[in-house]
C-alpha cells in the first residue's frame, strides 16, 4: 500500500461514503432506482478526500471510521447514535477528526464499528 487512499461506492443517503455533496452529484449513479426513496448512490469506486495514509478502516451500518499513519482518527456518516465521536448527534458528511480530552497525546492505530457504535485502539 503506497498512500493508503480509500475508495467508496454504494448508497449514500446517510453520508456513509464520506463524499461531499458536490462529489456525490458528480458521480451519482442514475438508472432503475431513480424513483426509490434512496436516490443517492455512487456506483463506481470514488476516492474519498481527506482519507490519505490510512492504516485501518472500518464501517458500521451508516458510518465510517479511519486511523491514519500520523495517529489521528477520522469519522463520517450518520450521527444520530453518537457513533462519530463528535459529541453531537449531527450527521458528518465528510471525514472529520475525532478529538477530545481522552485522546490528547494518544495515537490511534486500530478502529472498529458496529451498527450504532465505534471503538478505537490507541496508545501513548
Amino acid at each position: 500500500m503506497e498512500d493508503g487512499a480509500v475508495y467508496a461506492f454504494g448508497r449514500t443517503d446517510s453520508s456513509q461514503l464520506g463524499l461531499s455533496a458536490a462529489l456525490i452529484e458528480e458521480r451519482q449513479t442514475k438508472g432503475k432506482h431513480e424513483d426509490s426513496q434512496f436516490k443517492k448512490a455512487v456506483g463506481v469506486p470514488t476516492e474519498v478526500p481527506g482519507l490519505e495514509n490510512v492504516v485501518a478502516l472500518t464501517s458500521g451500518s451508516n458510518h465510517g471510521l479511519s486511523a491514519h499513519e500520523d495517529g489521528s482518527c477520522r469519522a463520517w456518516g450518520f450521527g444520530e447514535s453518537y457513533a462519530l465521536g463528535q459529541g453531537e448527534d449531527e450527521d458528518v458528511p465528510t471525514p472529520s477528526a475525532v478529538t477530545g480530552q481522552k485522546l490528547e497525546g494518544k495515537t490511534a492505530f486500530c478502529v472498529g464499528a458496529g451498527a450504532q457504535h465505534s471503538a478505537l485502539l490507541a496508545d501513548e
